[in-house]
């Protein structure tokens, strides 16, 4: 039987002693003091909201009901409609731009609990930084590394009193060809769904445009915080530099770090 040192266990990939671990240890010394942790554990909400597997419903007009933006991405890719919801939804196909679909859905997500992100405004001053907490105490960053820039961007948009919702998110300057490949894939949910894609491009131009309405119902709590930290799937996509685009079903470990 191997004999495990637990002190050599959950440590960090590429080691303690890389350039990267040892300036997110300096950098980033305590959460919405020094600097915004971008994770479902965050002491901020802001934080929390802004973690790539944070569950909370939302609405895209014309697409519908989405339990995340983890779901969005996954039905966006797939085109089941089970996956809206679906938390443990398992997936095991390459999704082509997958991180592209979770970033759309996740601006859609974040404007739903604008009222809520209000409060910690005055986080947006600080840096934003997407890591996981071994049991050691050691600090992890995600894999993904321009993840938390690009959720700090939308949020920069979305809680700007002149900007807000109302005012359509500049994919095409952040993110070149980020909308143009969500456009195109709904187009192919939407013919294979018997719809008409040609009215496609207005109709989401046209939601662009629509405030987002939070619901007097939701509370900016995450629903099950017990299930978010065990759902059944792990997504390879948000993670890997080797394979940025496999979805693996897993059954014991969280979507993310």
């Amino acid at each position: 039987m191997r004999n495990y040192d637990n002190r050599q266990q959950h440590q960090p990939r590429g080691g303690n002693n890389s350039l990267l671990q040892q300036f997110a240890t300096q950098a980033y010394r305590k959460d919405s003091v020094d600097h915004v942790r971008v994770h479902r554990e965050a002491v901020k909400f802001i934080g929390q909201a802004a973690s790539e597997d944070w569950r909370r419903t939302f609405f895209i007009p014309h697409l519908g009901e989405f339990g995340s933006a983890q779901c969005f991405a996954k039905w966006l890719g797939t085109g089941n409609e089970d996956a809206r919801h679906n938390h443990r939804f398992r997936v095991t196909d390459t999704i082509a731009g997958y991180r592209n679909f979770l970033l759309y859905g996740k601006y859609y997500q974040l404007c739903s609990m604008r009222n809520w992100l209000l409060e910690d405004k005055d986080m947006m001053d600080l840096p934003f930084a997407a890591y996981h907490i071994h049991t050691s105490g050691i600090k992890e960053f995600n894999r993904w590394r321009e993840y938390a820039s690009a959720v700090k961007l939308m949020l920069k948009h979305i809680l700007d009193p002149n900007l807000g919702p109302k005012k359509p998110f500049p994919w095409d300057e952040h993110f070149p060809g980020l909308k143009d490949s969500v456009e195109e894939q709904i187009a192919k949910i939407v013919e294979l769904s018997g719809g008409a894609p040609e009215q496609l491009e207005d109709e989401l131009d046209e939601s662009n445009d629509q405030e987002q309405a939070v619901p007097d119902s939701y509370t900016p709590e995450q629903e099950s915080c017990t299930d978010a930290i065990n759902t059944g799937y792990e997504v390879d996509t948000v993670d890997s530099e080797e394979n940025v685009n496999r979805v693996t079903a897993t059954a014991d470990n969280s979507t993310t770090d």
